[in-house]
């Protein structure tokens, strides 16, 4: 048999409180069973209609890709930059200089996105591990950002790398 979605279990536990409620302790006028009637049709929209039923936990957003900028500052701890990110730090600042007015980077939203630089560091310390060497999530912990935010912080700078393509090639 296969496994229910939250979404059925909650419906389904709703429905049998609602049964049970009617069974045991039924409404004494017309007027009252209408209103618990709208009630329930109105939770019972609510839960079909939700999209996340089950709450999600914050992600710590601490990450250590903040001692990058550290290292940048100094001649003396460029290699360290250069470990993590795979560039020297005029190299970077040449990408993302040539990446940070590109349409990839804007929203019409409220929400703003991440500043370009954090969104190419990601990549580019994505890009310097190998093969499986490094999955996602920790990516997300480096990077101090959620799973789906490095996806879409790959994704984003790939976009804009390769519009620069004619230029170079």
């Amino acid at each position: 048999m296969p496994s229910r979605s939250v979404h059925d279990e909650a419906l389904n536990s709703y429905l049998l409180y609602m049964f049970t409620c009617n069974l045991f302790l039924p409404p004494k006028e017309l007027k009252e069973f209408c209103l618990l009637f709208g009630l329930d049709v109105a939770c019972l929209l609510t839960i079909k209609q939700t999209c996340y039923i089950n709450g999600r936990e914050p992600i710590p957003k601490a990450g250590n890709l903040h001692l990058v900028w550290q290292y940048a500052q100094n001649p003396t701890t460029h290699h360290r930059f250069v470990s993590m990110l795979r560039v020297m730090p005029l190299v970077f600042h040449t990408i993302l200089t040539l990446i940070q007015d590109h349409p990839v980077f804007t929203n019409h939203s409220n929400n703003s996105q991440t500043p370009v630089e954090k969104q190419l560091a990601v990549t580019l310390y994505c890009m310097g591990c190998f093969g499986n060497g490094i999955s996602v999530e920790d990516l997300s912990r480096i990077g101090g950002c959620g799973e789906g935010s490095v996806e879409n912080y790959t994704s984003r700078c790939f976009m804009a790398i390769e519009s620069l393509y004619d230029l170079f090639v």
